[in-house]
Protein backbone atom coordinates (compact mmCIF):
# COMPACT_ATOMS: atom_id res chain seq x y z
CA UNK A 1 0.00 0.00 0.00
CA UNK A 2 1.21 3.82 -0.29
CA UNK A 3 1.79 5.67 2.40
CA UNK A 4 2.81 9.21 2.72
CA UNK A 5 4.77 9.68 6.00
CA UNK A 6 3.47 12.37 6.79
CA UNK A 7 0.37 9.50 7.79
CA UNK A 8 2.36 9.01 11.01
CA UNK A 9 0.40 8.33 14.29
CA UNK A 10 3.38 9.26 17.17
CA UNK A 11 2.20 6.45 19.51
CA UNK A 12 5.39 6.67 21.89
CA UNK A 13 3.50 9.96 23.01
CA UNK A 14 0.06 8.00 24.03
CA UNK A 15 1.52 5.97 26.84
CA UNK A 16 4.17 5.62 28.88
CA UNK A 17 6.83 3.47 27.13
CA UNK A 18 8.65 2.48 30.48
CA UNK A 19 5.87 1.00 31.44
CA UNK A 20 6.50 -2.24 28.51
CA UNK A 21 9.20 -4.89 28.95
CA UNK A 22 9.31 -4.92 24.96
CA UNK A 23 7.43 -3.43 21.81
CA UNK A 24 8.44 -4.33 18.97
CA UNK A 25 7.80 -1.06 16.30
CA UNK A 26 6.98 -3.08 12.86
CA UNK A 27 5.28 0.65 11.74
CA UNK A 28 1.87 -0.89 11.07
CA UNK A 29 1.58 -3.40 13.38
CA UNK A 30 2.94 -2.92 17.30
CA UNK A 31 3.23 -5.22 19.64
CA UNK A 32 3.22 -4.34 23.28
CA UNK A 33 4.41 -6.41 25.86
CA UNK A 34 3.41 -4.42 29.18
CA UNK A 35 5.43 -5.04 32.83
CA UNK A 36 3.47 -6.87 35.21
CA UNK A 37 -0.10 -5.49 36.38
CA UNK A 38 0.59 -2.33 33.72
CA UNK A 39 -1.74 -3.73 30.48
CA UNK A 40 -4.45 -1.62 31.72
CA UNK A 41 -2.75 1.14 32.37
CA UNK A 42 -0.94 1.26 28.65
CA UNK A 43 -4.22 0.21 26.67
CA UNK A 44 -6.21 2.78 28.50
CA UNK A 45 -3.79 5.52 27.84
CA UNK A 46 -3.43 4.35 24.27
CA UNK A 47 -7.05 3.92 23.81
CA UNK A 48 -8.06 7.56 25.07
CA UNK A 49 -5.63 9.26 22.71
CA UNK A 50 -5.73 7.17 19.63
CA UNK A 51 -6.99 8.77 16.58
CA UNK A 52 -9.55 7.07 14.22
CA UNK A 53 -6.80 5.76 11.75
CA UNK A 54 -5.78 3.16 14.01
CA UNK A 55 -7.40 0.61 16.23
CA UNK A 56 -5.69 -1.11 19.63
CA UNK A 57 -6.57 -4.68 20.61
CA UNK A 58 -5.91 -6.72 23.73
CA UNK A 59 -4.92 -10.11 22.27
CA UNK A 60 -8.44 -11.57 23.48
CA UNK A 61 -9.71 -8.99 20.77
CA UNK A 62 -7.55 -9.63 17.95
CA UNK A 63 -9.78 -10.65 14.94
CA UNK A 64 -10.18 -14.08 15.12
CA UNK A 65 -9.70 -13.96 11.09
CA UNK A 66 -5.81 -12.89 11.42
CA UNK A 67 -4.94 -16.47 12.73
CA UNK A 68 -2.50 -15.38 15.94
CA UNK A 69 -4.47 -14.01 18.55
CA UNK A 70 -3.62 -17.67 20.55
CA UNK A 71 -0.29 -17.55 19.87
CA UNK A 72 2.48 -17.12 22.62
CA UNK A 73 4.70 -14.53 20.24
CA UNK A 74 1.75 -12.21 19.93
CA UNK A 75 1.75 -9.14 22.94
CA UNK A 76 -1.07 -8.90 24.78
CA UNK A 77 -1.48 -5.09 23.12
CA UNK A 78 -1.69 -4.80 19.28
CA UNK A 79 -2.05 -1.44 17.61
CA UNK A 80 -2.93 -1.44 14.19
CA UNK A 81 -2.85 1.26 11.59
CA UNK A 82 -5.60 1.98 8.66
CA UNK A 83 -4.34 1.62 5.32
CA UNK A 84 -2.29 4.26 4.44
CA UNK A 85 -0.98 5.13 7.93
CA UNK A 86 2.23 4.45 10.20
CA UNK A 87 2.90 4.13 13.91
CA UNK A 88 6.04 5.61 14.54
CA UNK A 89 7.75 6.83 17.53
CA UNK A 90 8.82 10.83 18.23
CA UNK A 91 12.37 10.23 17.33
CA UNK A 92 11.98 8.63 14.15
CA UNK A 93 9.00 10.54 13.22
CA UNK A 94 11.54 13.92 13.59
CA UNK A 95 14.53 12.21 12.10
CA UNK A 96 11.89 11.70 9.03
CA UNK A 97 11.31 15.31 9.14
CA UNK A 98 15.36 16.18 9.44
CA UNK A 99 16.07 13.62 6.28
CA UNK A 100 13.52 15.51 4.26
CA UNK A 101 11.48 11.91 4.18
CA UNK A 102 8.56 13.13 5.77
CA UNK A 103 7.27 14.77 1.79
CA UNK A 104 7.92 10.67 0.51
CA UNK A 105 5.63 8.14 -0.42
CA UNK A 106 6.61 4.59 0.53
CA UNK A 107 5.44 1.13 -0.10
CA UNK A 108 3.93 -0.93 3.00
CA UNK A 109 2.43 -4.35 4.11
CA UNK A 110 1.16 -5.82 7.40
CA UNK A 111 -2.11 -4.27 7.03
CA UNK A 112 -5.55 -5.97 7.19
CA UNK A 113 -5.23 -9.10 5.31
CA UNK A 114 -8.68 -8.86 3.51
CA UNK A 115 -7.38 -5.56 2.19
CA UNK A 116 -6.64 -5.73 -1.68
CA UNK A 117 -3.83 -4.31 -0.88
CA UNK A 118 -2.50 -6.91 0.36
CA UNK A 119 -2.93 -9.63 -1.78
CA UNK A 120 -0.36 -11.08 -3.25
CA UNK A 121 0.39 -12.86 -6.70
CA UNK A 122 0.62 -16.70 -7.24
CA UNK A 123 1.70 -18.18 -10.33
CA UNK A 124 1.82 -22.20 -10.34
CA UNK A 125 3.88 -23.23 -13.33
CA UNK A 126 4.84 -27.06 -13.76
CA UNK A 127 3.10 -29.69 -15.30
CA UNK A 128 1.37 -30.43 -12.14
CA UNK A 129 -1.02 -27.15 -12.56
CA UNK A 130 -3.96 -26.36 -15.12
CA UNK A 131 -2.36 -24.24 -18.21
CA UNK A 132 -3.97 -20.80 -18.22
CA UNK A 133 -6.08 -21.18 -15.48
CA UNK A 134 -6.75 -18.16 -13.28
CA UNK A 135 -8.08 -18.64 -10.03
CA UNK A 136 -10.37 -16.63 -7.22
CA UNK A 137 -7.98 -15.42 -4.90
CA UNK A 138 -7.29 -17.73 -1.85
CA UNK A 139 -5.42 -17.41 1.13
CA UNK A 140 -1.50 -17.67 1.49
CA UNK A 141 -1.87 -20.68 4.07
CA UNK A 142 -3.52 -22.48 1.32
CA UNK A 143 0.39 -22.95 -0.21
CA UNK A 144 1.59 -25.32 2.10
CA UNK A 145 -0.75 -27.94 1.03
CA UNK A 146 -0.67 -27.50 -2.20
CA UNK A 147 3.32 -28.22 -1.86
CA UNK A 148 2.49 -31.02 -0.01
CA UNK A 149 0.23 -32.60 -2.48
CA UNK A 150 3.01 -31.66 -5.57
CA UNK A 151 5.91 -33.29 -3.56
CA UNK A 152 3.47 -36.22 -2.35
CA UNK A 153 4.02 -35.44 0.95
CA UNK A 154 1.91 -35.79 4.18
CA UNK A 155 2.04 -32.22 5.74
CA UNK A 156 1.63 -31.52 9.36
CA UNK A 157 -1.15 -29.93 10.82
CA UNK A 158 -1.76 -26.41 9.96
CA UNK A 159 -4.63 -23.58 9.15
CA UNK A 160 -5.06 -24.51 5.28
CA UNK A 161 -6.89 -26.97 3.62
CA UNK A 162 -6.24 -28.38 0.46
CA UNK A 163 -10.12 -28.86 -0.47
CA UNK A 164 -9.96 -24.74 -0.98
CA UNK A 165 -6.65 -25.18 -3.70
CA UNK A 166 -7.09 -28.13 -5.59
CA UNK A 167 -9.29 -26.60 -8.56
CA UNK A 168 -5.43 -25.40 -9.65
CA UNK A 169 -4.13 -28.52 -10.19
CA UNK A 170 -4.82 -30.65 -13.26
Amino acid sequence: ASVPQTNSIVLDEMFDTALAKKIFWVGEFIQIFPNEGKEDEIYDSIKSKLPAQAKIYRKSEIPARYRFRDNRRIAPILVLPDEGWILTTRARYEKMKTDGRLETVRGSHGYDNQLESMRALFIGHGNAFKKGFVAEPFQNTEVYNLMCEILGLKGAQNDGNFENIKEVLK
